[in-house]
């Protein structure tokens, strides 16, 4: 069995989730993400919010990502990976 850490670029280790979609519920719950929320978007080469990028449904998006690509998104801003709970049998 595994769990999702949750990590943001200036606060470390912020969170632990049993899976990828309790991740992201998460970090939309605690107010790290919102539809204002801004992210590098190098299309324009500047900042943009996620819902300028993703639309009305980016929450819906993101739960179809996966932790690589939403990894791959955030650039460093956010970073999940899964570790394992000890004993595993």
């Amino acid at each position: 069995m595994t769990v999702v850490f949750i990590e943001e670029e200036n606060h470390g280790f912020i969170g632990m989730a049993k899976d990828f979609h309790s991740a992201i519920d998460f970090l939309i719950n605690r107010n790290w993400l919102s539809d204002s929320t801004e992210c590098w978007w190098g299309e324009g080469n500047n900042y943009a919010s996620i819902k300028e990028i993703l639309g009305e449904d980016w929450v819906d998006e993101m739960h179809e990502w996966g932790i690589e690509n939403f990894n791959e998104f955030w650039l460093g801003s956010f970073w999940l990976h899964e570790e394992p709970i000890y004993p595993t049998e």
